[in-house]
């Protein structure tokens, strides 16, 4: 019986030392049509003692109308490239991959919020999540049409 309270007790311990009970993570996937390609969206949001210390997107164009894989798909790669480069700056990054036998584009995006400064973050950020609570943003998130989040 003291074998078992002492384990208990040192699990207990480390819980509250590493503080598992304050990280979340929030995850969102989902599909959006449009203009003859398809998106394939999958985000993940960590916070921790809910305030947001780590995102990543992920979106996945496929299914590109054959009139733009027949005759622009260069054009649509060299847009994408000038539209979205690739960066690597202090907790910001943006990576794209292109896969000319699927026709499909990847463009990632990660942030840090602990490493990223406020003039990156604002230059390259869609929307401003830096104060966004996981709440708030599981409410907003939902609220786009397609995307599930859990």
């Amino acid at each position: 019986m003291k074998r078992i309270l002492f384990v208990s007790l040192v699990f207990f311990m480390a819980f509250i030392v590493t503080g598992c009970g304050d990280k979340k993570v929030l995850t969102c996937n989902g599909t959006k049509n449009g203009s003859g390609v398809k998106g394939v969206i999958t985000s993940k949001y960590t916070f921790v003692k809910d305030k947001l210390s780590k995102s990543t997107v992920e979106i996945k164009y496929k299914d590109f109308d054959q009139t733009v894989i027949s005759t622009a798909w260069d054009t649509v790669k060299e847009q994408i490239k000038e539209q979205q480069p690739e960066l690597n700056k202090n907790g910001l990054s943006r990576t794209l991959k292109f896969d000319d036998n699927k026709h499909e584009i990847t463009l990632k995006l990660e942030i840090d919020f602990e490493k990223v400064s406020q003039e990156d973050y604002l230059e390259y950020a869609s929307e401003d999540y830096r104060n966004i609570t996981y709440d708030e943003l599981k409410a907003e998130l939902s609220k786009e049409e397609g995307i599930t989040c859990k």
